[in-house]
This record gives structure tokens, sequence and C-alpha cells, in this order.
């Protein structure tokens, strides 16, 4: 993918080169961090349900600006909540009224309206229209183009939603004009568009452009943290790429620091695709690596196997780690637990258990 720096949004809903609008943006949005929590998404629930191959990518990736990422930008008045209710309902009864005519009259439309337009209002609107990508960018672009006259200036959190509902609808041409837009005004670019981004590219199985836009932080002004490079292989893993998160983790490697957390993505990645020889062979080289296996490391693997019925491998390995100094949790007890009630073998695979003093 191509970042250009196109111009402003015009009427027609492209971004010309004549038009003026959306040039005195005064967002500020804050850089949003995060610690540990989005490399090991779901593995608080690893083991929730031990019918699991491993934990689910769903919950943390469903969608990523709402996961351990607050929203930038949208504070919402709570006395003000059931009018902007009101006041969406409209917009939407509007838009589906006009949604077959051309842009240039659901913009007439809408500028007949003397909206208030508002953070609030907007977003609302536009999670109105998830599913509908012509209707929702129409009204983004009108918003966009009316800013300069009534002071609204829209901010990262509805950009984010714009570029979510186009990625669902795999609108790729106009999510790009969006990012050049964006990539113009200082501060816009987050660490939200950025998951929803990646995550939008990698369900596309468009793995390059994924990857590409990783490499491309810089240019929006987000550093290259290990947090990011674990959101890109987290993605790509989702969707069955494991090949390829495997290879850019090997190619990363001598670029940032060994970080068992990141080691984990991928063997889970092997796992939730239920290909057990390369699950085995990863296992291989996180053993023979300078990373140490932590407590998810062999609850992955573990659950990986006694799923695969390899029941006698997976209690050899929970034996084992307690000598290498991690104690099995609850969870990896219920996994094995629940391999050996299915072959039957309960009574005499309990004893052994490692008790508490």
């Amino acid at each position: 993918m191509t970042l250009t720096r196109k111009p402003s949004i015009s009427s027609s809903g492209k971004f010309s080169d004549q038009s003026e609008d959306l040039k005195n943006f005064a967002v500020q949005t804050p850089m949003i961090g995060c610690g540990y929590g989005i490399s090991t998404l779901g593995y608080a629930n690893t083991f929730s349900s031990t019918r699991q191959l491993a934990f689910d990518f769903r919950a943390p990736l469903a969608f990523y600006s709402q996961v351990n990422f607050p929203q930038s930008g949208i504070v919402p008045n709570r006395n003000s909540n059931s009018q902007i209710e009101n006041e969406a309902v409209k917009i939407q009864a509007l838009l589906k009224l006009q949604s077959h005519k051309s842009v240039e009259d659901i913009h007439q439309s809408l500028a007949q309206c003397n909206l208030s337009l508002s953070e609030e209002l907007v977003f609302n609107v536009l999670k109105r229209h998830r599913s509908d990508w012509k209707v929702a960018y129409a009204f983004f672009v009108w918003v966009c183009k009316v800013n300069d006259s009534n002071g609204f200036f829209p901010n990262t959190c509805i950009f984010n939603e714009i570029l979510d509902t186009l990625g669902r609808m795999k609108r790729f041409g106009e999510l790009s004009q969006v990012l050049d837009e964006m990539s113009k005004r200082k501060n816009l670019i987050d660490e939200g568009t950025y998951g929803v981004v990646i995550h939008r590219y990698a369900a596309a199985h468009k793995v390059e452009e994924a990857v590409e836009f990783f490499y491309k932080r810089k240019e929006f002004g987000l550093q290259q943290e290990l947090i990011a490079f674990q959101t890109l292989l987290l993605s790509l893993c989702r969707y069955k790429h494991v090949e390829a998160a495997e290879l850019l983790f090997h190619n990363k490697r001598s670029e940032s620091r060994d970080d068992i957390k990141t080691w984990n993505i991928i063997l889970n990645g092997w796992c939730v695709l239920g290909s057990l020889p390369d699950a085995k062979r990863f296992w291989k080289v996180i053993v023979a690596s300078k990373c140490k296996p932590d407590i998810f490391t062999y609850g992955i693997f573990i659950n990986a196997l006694s799923k695969s019925g390899k029941i006698s491998t997976a209690v050899k390995l929970f034996m084992s780690m307690s000598e290498k100094g991690c104690r099995p949790d609850v969870a990896i007890c219920n996994c094995i637990i629940d391999g050996l009630c299915f072959k039957k073998r309960i009574p005499g695979g309990t004893c052994n258990f490692p008790r508490d003093e």
C-alpha cells in the first residue's frame, strides 16, 4: 500500500486538489500507551473453557480501539445522552431515505437540517451505519466538509470509527484516502488507528499491506514499540497467517529483545490453527532460546497436546513445570483433568498433582 498525501475532501466524497476543507484541524489527541495486556490478550481466559484449543482470538481483537485503549477524545455527557440519541435517530432516518441518491444530494439534505455537530453525535451516527459504508462515508465526508463553518473538528476517535467501517467492508481505497488525510494532521493518528488498520488488513488477508503499515509507524509519529509488533503478529495469527507471522518474528528478533510474550503469540497461533507438528517444532525453538517459558507458554502447549489426544505427553510436560520453577495454575490443571477424563484415566492421573502446602 502506498500512502500518498492527497489534499482534503470534496463534496463528491473524494479528496480533491482544489478544496481547502479540513485545513485547520486543531485536534490534540494524547498518545495512548499500553502494557503487557495487549500482547497477551485473552490469556486470562486461556482455558476458561477446556473445550477450546487455546485462547480465543475474537475477544481481544473484536475492536482494537476498545481493548486496553481508552476511546481518545470522546467523554460522553450523561445529561445529553438522550438528546444525542434522538438526534442520531433523526439523522439515521434521513440518511436511510437519501441512501439511494447521490453524495451531493445527501450532503444538501444534511445541510438543510442545521445540525449542531458534536463528537458524541457524529460517533453515534457512524456507529449506527457500521454495515452501510456508503452512507457512513457520505456522512463522514460531509462532517469534514462543514467543519470550518461551525467550528467542529472531528477527532481521532471519529476517524478511527470510519476506518473500521471501511476496513470491515473491504473498502481499502477509501480507507487509504482517509489515512492520507489523517497523516497531514499532527497527533491525529494514534495507537487506536494503528490497531484498527492492522486488524482490518489482516482480516482481509492483506498481509503485505499490514506489514507495510507497521513499518510506516514512524511516518505517522508513532514509535516502533514491541507492543505494536506484538499487535501485528496477533492479528496475523488470528486470521491464519501464522507462517507469515513466524517469518516476520524471526526477521525481527535481531532488532528487538527476546520477549516470551511474543513467542507465546506464535505458539498459540500454531495451536489454534491445529498444526501440532509446527507447534511442537516452535516449542523446541522456545526451549532452545534464551527465553524461559512462562505459565502461559506451558498452558498453551499443554492444552494443544491434550486436545490433540497426546495426553501422556501433556502430563509429562505438566509434571515437569514445577521442576522448572513454574507452578501450574487451576486452568492448566483443569485442562489436564479434562484430557484424562476423556481418556478415562482420571484415578491414576491425579495422584501426582501438585498440592498447596
